[in-house]
């Protein structure tokens, strides 16, 4: 499930998430603190 996430964080900032795979990842960072928190240091 992780390399699912990597892939869905990765996706999104390369601007080629659509549909659902971008509701998916909206959902997932949502989801926690720890998403959020992963999304956030991954993106800097």
């Amino acid at each position: 499930m992780e390399n699912e996430h990597s892939e869905l964080i990765i996706g999104y900032l390369q601007g080629r998430l659509q549909g659902r795979s971008l509701d998916d990842f909206y959902a997932w960072v949502n989801e926690s603190a720890d998403n959020k928190k992963l999304f956030f240091e991954t993106k800097a």
